[in-house]
């Protein structure tokens, strides 16, 4: 029996063992002569039991013979089988959703449960096709065959991604063997063999399982019977105005839950209902109408959620081999429906938290960030380190808190949102939704009764985050109450700096203590009492105290006892990363080369296709450093193991091994337009990210993090002045470095002129500082902007700006936009349109900056513009770089190696030659249908080929042509390492098939470089609307505008146009351009659906991007959002030049400094024919 198990291993099969009966035979002897044996079984794969999740087997008693039968039902015991019905008072809307999926499980088998067998008869179809020697309908039978094969390997390729729910490979040429191995994985390590009881004993049938984990959580979400009162939470202070109780229980709009669904990820698992959001996205005009009536019934009181509010409990190993329910993390499947509602409910109450929760709180607070903790505690945690003040520092203390989601009182949570003020009727709401649960746990495919909790909080839930901040706020007042009584004072970093004696991330806390027992007992108190009334147990086991080094040791053991925590010389983490970090600054990076080298070692890497290799790179590999690198500057050491593993696994696939680098990592690294793969350079990308903590600190000045840094490296609040401070902080010294390499890029945007000083500081544009001062129109007392401004503090004056900066700055600074009055001076990012910034922004700037600018081929930007599969357009790449291994390439770093081909003789084998000239590479190209004058002309490179003659195809050709070139390099490597050399008819054929497919599958067939073939006549507006064309020019030293209003059958209400007599910004001139015409439209008394169009498309970017948009041009787009509430209803949209023509005469022919137009009805003879010609 240990042999036939061993085969069972070997062959990774599972046995499926019964629910009812265990021995098939038995001998039927009495007495000790009696043999009982379980001689059948049936054995399965994985991918079998992930295809039919429910399989079941069972033995048949036979009543003839002593050896019974066993039968197998793949359907088996389905969810909805559980005993206890559960369903209360159906809608009809759950009506609708129970009936689809019945229908749809039903369509699922008959589809995908027979794919397989289809698959495979298909397979074997063209095989006996092609062996066969019949001529006939074999040609036809056999296209037909593969077009349907392809076709059920795309439908498969997409049922195993849904099941895998992998994130980060998006693309490749067949990735069905990953998503089948990531799902029947997935599968693996969500089965549970066997489990340990209360009692500590073994559990191993299937059922027992599911009784074990449902009485575990039936005790867990028991409640303690703790009933608080609202007089005993008296440390919350009310914090919810009337106005904002107003706003969160208004009525709700369709508009907020067509949000909701679009920030949900609809590939997440389904609930008992089996639809997912991808069911929703995808039949969203069958679904949608309905979906979001009910949701606005629920969210507005008509309609009860409990009905839909049945949650199913999955466990996720949190180790390798788990073996008590510990050692799980819970996760609740909630219906998409529900969880659409509860997101709708989670973006009102998110605005709110910035009011409530203190800002030593961080977690899924809008404005706070997982930073801030880490820079914060790093920054205590260094102070407790260092050996000043000795032992009269303190100490810190880990918290580990047990299932805190789980174990949160739903009284507490109520009567902690009382305090701070919320209404009655949202809270009502919002218990609502926590109190209505109905849970099954879920284990190997078997579903409990129904659990009904009396606590705790789903993860899984969008709710639940918020709401479990609530919680850690009453604690985060108790403490802050016991430092304003002098007692828990807490630590701080600097001598000026903020004394903090808590900081909390969701559940991961850090408590910060003075070395004094009055401190200790008081936190013992506290802890007690918190856990008491919020159901919160504090696992002092788990939970950790360091001590800063100089803390006698009478000390350690005393707080450490009265606290009955372990006292411990490093916390290793926090938050994921090592804390504190000491002189060896590669320990913040060690387990990064290990993590790596996992994940290229890992067998996924084989499954992936050559494009599928280059998204592994960017998407999974670079990923894994991310996190550190965007609070550590890694060393120099850490960098170069991290890119070296990166190129091997590109060049050779493998973490280990000698291997060929045919190009520079920093080729690899440029963009693709200009010959690269676009693969990070990890440096660069590491300030860019340390750069997101400059950013902050100069936006976000009120942050707990901007006053614990700032009162230590920069108490004048400019950290580009920060002072120099011995021993500082290796989170500091990063953002330093960050600070040193971007400070170029950041500068001030005028506004009133105040704050700028032109000698000292960056202004206006990149590289506008006082090193560019001219010293003839050098003027000691004119030190600021405005003193370059005329009296009228609008514009510039250009005689003294260009006496003092000279003409060609002189120019650049005249045409820096100047900000309304009461608009103050601002600091931005001058490398992204809307003045924030940006990691991506900044590591295209930094890259560009190292790179240089030159002239680049069309060949680089062209070639993944090619609709063609991934590995092609990689294939593309080496032969432009001239990468591929021809045997000129193999003897340039071989000595001796022969340099010519051996499939023609050619004294020289080239990558032109073994693409193009040689005699089956050129068969192959001539039955494409090329010309014999490709092969005539001859170039020094292969690029120059391709470049030459991508200027006279289009997409379609050029993919298809690269597919043939990919062929031709293929069966080339065929005869040389295993000697068989197909035919050119053959060749040409399977590459002719591989286009064709991949264009039906993908419906790509645009042209290389657009047509151009937009509308080229203006449009008119829908039925009801009034459409606003609006156009400006700039002039030396003025602007022009001009506006034409038209309503929905092109009859001209109204225009005019006008000039302001100075020079403008191109973004400037049309933003003035629009207030002009709403100005407009508001004169002609429209008070309609509006929509505004014009042919200035960063306008229109900047229109749909006015929320994060912080330069002049943004704020005088915020302005024009506000002036358009005029209106019913107003867009603005962008229209090519030619659809824009009227406005466009007006602004440049009609307006001048002498003359202005502003017409009703009738308009100028001069538009007259371009009016006509818009509307006939």
């Amino acid at each position: 029996m240990h042999d036939f198990k061993a085969v069972m291993d070997d062959l990774a099969l599972v046995d499926i063992k019964p629910d009812s009966g265990w021995f098939t035979w038995v001998n039927n002897r009495s007495g000790g002569g009696l043999v009982k044996e379980r001689i059948d079984r049936f054995l399965s794969s994985v991918s079998l039991v992930e295809n039919f999740p429910f399989i079941a087997t069972k033995v048949v008693r036979q009543t003839q013979s002593d050896h019974d039968a066993i039968l197998l039902d793949l359907w088996g015991r389905r969810p909805r089988d559980y005993p206890n019905d559960h369903r209360l008072g159906d809608t009809e809307y759950r009506d609708k959703i129970e009936r689809v999926r019945s229908v749809l499980g039903h369509w699922q088998r008959q589809k995908y449960g027979r794919m397989k067998s289809e698959i495979r008869r298909l397979e074997k179809n063209i095989d006996r096709l092609i062996d066969s020697s019949s001529r006939g309908d074999s040609v036809k039978n056999l296209k037909e065959s593969r077009k349907r094969l392809d076709f059920l390997y795309a439908r498969e390729e997409r049922y195993w991604a849904q099941r895998s729910r992998s994130k980060w490979l998006r693309e490749g040429d067949r990735n069905t063997r990953y998503f089948h191995a990531k799902a029947t994985g997935r599968l693996k390590n969500n089965f549970i063999e066997k489990l340990k009881d209360m009692d500590g004993n073994w559990v191993t049938n299937h059922k027992a399982i599911s009784q074990v984990a449902k009485n575990y959580f039936l005790r867990l979400f028991r409640s303690n019977g703790q009933r608080v009162d609202i007089q005993e939470v008296g440390y919350i202070q009310a914090c919810v105005t009337r106005e904002t109780n107003e706003w969160l229980i208004r009525d709700y709009m369709e508009n907020e839950v067509l949000q909701a669904i679009k920030q949900m990820d609809p590939n997440k698992a389904p609930s008992i209902d089996g639809l997912s959001g991808n069911f929703f996205k995808h039949h969203w005009e069958i679904v949608g109408r309905d979906t979001i009536n009910f949701c606005l019934d629920v969210l507005n009181g008509d309609k009860n959620i409990s009905n839909l509010n049945e949650t199913i409990i999955i466990l996720i190993p949190k180790i390798r081999d788990p073996y008590e329910l510990t050692n799980f993390r819970p996760i609740s499947l909630c219906r998409f429906v529900y969880k659409i509602i509860a997101k709708v409910y989670a973006n009102r109450l998110k605005v709110v938290l910035p009011s409530c929760i203190n800002q030593n709180q961080s977690a899924f607070v809008p404005g706070r960030m997982i930073h801030d903790n880490i820079l914060i505690a790093h920054e205590l945690l260094h102070y407790l380190q260092s050996s000043k003040n000795g032992p009269n520092k303190g100490f810190v203390v880990k918290l580990d808190m047990s299932k805190a989601y789980d174990r949160v009182e739903w009284n507490f949570i109520e009567t902690i949102m009382l305090k701070m003020g919320f209404d009655r009727k949202w809270i009502d709401k919002i218990m609502n939704c926590v109190r209505s649960v109905k849970y099954m746990v879920k284990c190997n495919n078997i579903l409990s009764d129904i659990i009904i909790p009396e606590r705790g909080l789903r993860q899984g839930d969008p709710l639940s985050p918020y709401l479990f901040l609530f919680c850690l706020e009453a604690f985060s007042r108790m403490l802050l109450q016991a430092q304003d009584n002098n007692i828990l004072r807490g630590i701080r970093a600097s001598i000026n700096g903020l004394r903090i004696n808590h900081l909390f991330f969701a559940d991961d806390a850090l408590l910060f203590v003075r070395n004094k027992r009055n401190d200790v007992e008081m936190l013992v108190r506290l802890l007690n009492s918190f856990s008491n009334i919020s159901g919160q147990e504090i696992n002092r086991e788990k939970s950790t105290v360091l001590f800063s080094p100089y803390t006698p040791s009478t000390n350690r053991n005393e707080f450490g006892d009265l606290l009955g925590m372990t006292v411990v010389e490093n916390l290793n983490s926090y938050l994921g990363l090592p804390i504190p970090i000491g002189k060896k600054k590669i320990v913040a990076f060690k387990d990064i080369n290990n993590r790596l080298s996992c994940r290229i070692n890992s067998w996924t890497k084989r499954l992936l296709s050559f494009g599928g290799k280059e998204v592994f790179i960017k998407v999974v590999l670079q990923s894994i450093p991310t996190y550190a690198l965007s609070i550590f500057l890694a060393p120099n050491g850490v960098i170069e193991d991290i890119q070296a593993k990166l190129s091997k696994m590109w060049w050779a696939g493998k973490d280990k091994g000698r291997f060929w680098s045919m190009l520079p990592w920093k080729t690899l690294c440029k963009p693709k337009g200009i010959g690269g793969l676009g693969i990070r350079d990890v440096r660069l990308f590491n300030l860019a990210l340390l750069g997101r903590h400059l950013w902050r600190l100069i936006t976000n000045t009120n942050s707990l993090c901007f006053k614990v840094l700032s009162s230590k490296y920069f108490p004048d609040g400019n950290i580009f002045k920060a002072k120099k401070v011995d021993k500082a902080s290796f989170t500091w010294s990063s953002i330093a470095a960050a600070v040193e390499a971007l400070k170029d890029g950041f500068g001030w945007q005028v506004g009133n002129g105040d704050m700028i000083n032109i000698w000292a500081d960056n202004w206006g544009m990149e590289g506008l500082n006082g090193y560019v001062i001219r010293e003839e129109g050098l003027n000691p007392n004119e030190t600021s902007v405005k003193d370059l401004w005329l009296e009228d503090r609008k514009s510039w004056n250009v005689n003294k700006v260009y006496k003092v900066f000279g003409p060609d700055w002189g120019e650049k600074i005249c045409n820096v936009p100047i900000g309304d009055e009461g608009q103050g001076d601002k600091m931005i990012w001058f490398h992204n349109p809307h003045g924030c910034f940006t990691t991506k922004s900044a590591y295209s700037w930094l890259l560009l900056k190292e790179m240089g600018h030159g002239p680049h081929r069309i060949f680089w930007k062209a070639l993944w513009k090619l609709d063609t599969l991934p590995k092609i357009r990689v294939f593309s790449w080496r032969v432009g770089h001239e990468i591929l291994p021809t045997n000129v390439k193999i003897a340039s770093i071989r000595h001796g190696f022969a340099k010519g081909c051996q499939g023609c003789g050619a004294e020289a084998e080239t990558l032109l030659h073994a693409l193009r000239d040689c005699p089956t590479s050129r068969k192959v190209l001539l039955l494409g249908g090329w010309s014999e004058s490709m092969f005539s002309k001859n170039y020094d490179h292969c690029i120059d080929w391709l470049e030459e003659t991508m200027r006279v195809l289009d997409r379609k050709a050029m993919a298809d042509l690269m597919v043939l070139l990919w062929n031709c390099w293929n069966n080339r490597n065929n005869f040389i390492f295993r000697g068989k050399e197909e035919e050119a008819t053959i060749i040409w054929e399977r590459a002719s098939t591989l286009s064709e497919d991949f264009r039906i599958c993908n419906m790509l067939k645009a042209p290389l470089f657009s047509s151009n073939s937009e509308i080229t006549k203006w449009k008119k507006p829908p039925k009801g609307f009034v459409k606003v064309n609006f156009d400006a020019t700039v002039g030396i030293n003025s602007t022009r505008y001009g506006i034409i209003v038209r309503d929905d059958d092109g009859f001209v209400l109204g225009g005019g146009g006008g000039f302001i007599a100075r020079r403008l910004s191109v973004h400037e001139d049309e933003c003035v351009a629009f207030e002009k015409s709403i100005q407009l439209a508001n004169l002609l008394n429209i008070l309609g659906d509006v929509i505004f169009e014009t042919d200035h498309a960063g306008l229109v970017n900047k229109w749909r991007n006015s929320a994060t948009d912080i330069t002049i041009v943004g704020a005088r787009i915020k302005n024009c959002i506000a002036a358009v509430k005029s209106f019913n209803s107003a867009d603005l949209i962008w229209t090519n030049r030619a659809c824009n023509k009227v406005a466009d005469l007006i602004c440049t022919h009609m307006c001048s400094e002498e003359k202005t137009c502003l017409f009703e009805m009738d308009y100028p003879k001069e538009i007259h024919h371009a009016v006509i010609s818009d509307v006939t």
